[in-house]
């Protein structure tokens, strides 16, 4: 039954948008076939019956980290990449909206 289920869902994600472009596929494919399986007696599997769910938050912790020469040359190179990256992003917003 799994397996129609999916085919569904992949054919809604092909054929919504032909017939509309105001819903985006993957949401209502999703949409129309949750409200299948709980409207219909179908024997589905859940993410209940593959793992175990906990509640609650996890347990706070101070991550331990050894200072070492190490950990002191990758904390900068970590931080300048993310720099950069966000620099060139913003960078690229502007420019787009200048066009």
């Amino acid at each position: 039954m799994m397996i129609g289920l999916v085919g569904l869902t992949m054919a809604i994600i092909q054929m919504l948008p032909l017939v509309t472009l105001s819903v985006p596929a993957p949401l209502a494919a999703i949409g129309v076939v949750t409200a299948l399986a709980i409207a219909l007696p179908i024997d589905v599997r859940t993410v209940g019956d593959v793992a175990r769910i906990a509640g609650g938050f996890p347990e706070f912790s101070i991550p331990s980290v050894p200072l070492s020469l190490q950990t002191l040359g990758t904390t900068p190179a970590s931080s300048s990449h993310l720099l950069v990256s966000h620099d060139v992003r913003c960078r690229g917003e502007k420019y787009v909206d200048e066009f």
